[in-house]
């Protein structure tokens, strides 16, 4: 009789791990199916959520963007922005870690060095709290900005070159990372061009 319930309670457990390995495979392959078609979706609106705050640091213009090379994980990727054959400024796409996660912005700056402005693409920081970041009043502290002069050779600081959200201060210091970042690398192409 023992060992009829040792057989019996032996056999349940490789039913129950043989249900939970066909059903971990069915959803798995229901992840995978599903990613598979919306990825390309998703990548579409991200484009175009990109192509979209690149015109409106532009002021709204039709712009093209020219590629150009990076170095380091700090830009994920750069650009020559022209009207025409007229180069516009260049724009940098970075990403910071704010506190609901990534936040994803794009950088301009103009030809002669100033700061055009900052636009959120994408994050998912806490709604009413850290998502302030992204309203134009505070974003429009950044513009205006020279990269030369005094912050020639430094980053911008919280607090003394643009301020932070009361109740937003990891979110704020997210922005202003990813733009220290592109600042970084966008000085080199418009000290370049300058000289």
């Amino acid at each position: 009789m023992a060992d009829n319930q040792k057989q019996g309670g032996a056999l349940a457990i490789v039913r129950i791990t043989l249900s939970l390995l066909v059903i971990c495979a069915i959803v798995s392959a229901v992840v995978t199916a599903v990613h598979g078609l919306t990825y390309e979706t998703y990548q579409l609106r991200l484009l175009e959520q990109k192509q979209a705050a690149i015109s409106a640091l532009f002021d709204g213009a039709a712009v093209s963007c020219e590629a150009l090379p990076t170095e380091g994980d700090e830009v994920k990727e750069l650009y020559r922005v022209c009207v025409g054959e007229t180069v516009v400024g260049y724009c940098a796409n970075v990403s910071s870690a704010g506190f609901g996660g990534d936040i994803d912005m794009m950088v301009a700056v103009s030809p002669d060095g100033v700061l055009r402005g900052v636009q959120i693409v994408s994050m998912s920081e806490t709604p009413g709290l850290g998502s302030r970041v992204s309203r134009a009043e505070y974003l429009a502290g950044y513009a205006g900005m020279t990269l030369f002069g005094s912050h020639a050779q430094e980053d911008l600081v919280l607090g003394e070159d643009i301020d932070a959200i009361s109740g937003a201060t990891i979110s704020s210091r997210a922005v202003l990372s990813g733009v220290n970042a592109a600042l970084r690398v966008l000085r080199q192409y418009v000290t370049v061009e300058v000289e």
